[in-house]
């Protein structure tokens, strides 16, 4: 044992919870809500822990603390230490693991890829408690605080502290309901340049979520931002979807499969905080289901 490290380190391990949650929201109420404490505790701790350290962590802008050079890498290390501690704690349990798991998933690949996996992973460990929710905001900084433990996109995220792998693929066609002329039909690729489709907005690359290709032009009547309501439209009104086969095939008598196959297949990948050590946790585990 080093005792000189050891009676160094131990007064701060009181104060470096208190310094993650100041250094991730940047503004004390907050904080304090999410630590149920008082401003006042947590700013006492965050005084005695620039004091112990012999430099400031936050530079102080009124009542707004902002993060300095310094204080980013601290965060840093406390949060790869604080999940080394975690990991260790699910390892406790030597054949269960339980506990949260949050989940950002949506549009199709939660249907088709996403809670498949999360059925499998909870046969084998019951205690574990999913929550699937929509992804908002900044997903790697997301990511990176714990508000997510895993996110499904079919965008990549690149960044030396995530780990980004291929969770699944989807494949899309453009499909009409009976509404539609082409439900009895055999229509030429020429004519959907003039044909009436409901889509969901393109992103601010330019790339549209349904897969459509950038260089092929076509007429969006509406735009929704909602699949089922974009599948539901396509059943009951004249616009064409491009839609995924694994939703469409639930409408086998209301929903037509066009013969025009140039929309490519979506990749779903999954994204996580890169492990540290090679621990047994939930994201391991449904990782481990979808490979």
């Amino acid at each position: 044992m080093n005792e000189p490290r050891l009676r160094a380190l131990l007064p701060l391990w009181a104060w470096l919870p208190s310094f993650r949650v100041v250094a991730e929201t940047e503004h004390l109420p907050t904080a304090a809500r999410l630590a149920a404490t008082t401003p006042s505790s947590l700013s006492r701790a965050i005084a005695l822990l620039e004091r112990r350290l012999g430099r400031p962590l936050f530079r102080r802008q009124g009542r707004r603390l902002q993060l300095n050079e310094a204080g980013r890498e601290l965060l840093t290390a406390v949060r790869d230490a604080m999940r080394r501690v975690d990991d260790g704690l699910a390892e406790l349990p030597a054949s269960c693991l339980r506990g949260p798991l949050t989940i950002a998933s949506s549009g199709a690949g939660t249907t088709v890829v996403v809670a498949p996996a999360v059925q499998r992973l909870l046969v084998g460990h019951p205690g574990v408690q999913p929550t699937i929710v929509t992804p908002e905001g900044d997903l790697a900084a997301a990511l990176r605080t714990g508000r997510y433990d895993i996110v499904f996109q079919e965008q990549p995220l690149h960044a030396r502290d995530l780990e980004t792998r291929v969770a699944g693929e989807l494949t899309r066609r453009v499909y009409c309901g009976r509404a539609h002329p082409w439900f009895a039909a055999q229509p030429h690729p020429d004519e959907l340049a003039d044909a009436a489709f409901v889509a969901p907005p393109c992103g601010a690359d330019g790339l549209c979520p349904d897969g459509w290709p950038a260089s092929r032009p076509r007429r969006v009547a509406v735009t929704v931002d909602q699949l089922r309501v974009g599948i539901d439209l396509c059943r009951t009104s004249p616009w064409l979807a491009v839609l995924p086969d694994a939703l469409a095939r639930h409408h086998p008598a209301e929903l037509r499969r066009l013969p025009f196959d140039f929309v490519p297949p979506g990749t779903l990948h999954a994204i996580c905080r890169r492990r540290l050590t090679p621990t047994r946790n939930a994201v391991a585990e449904l990782l481990a289901v979808l490979s």
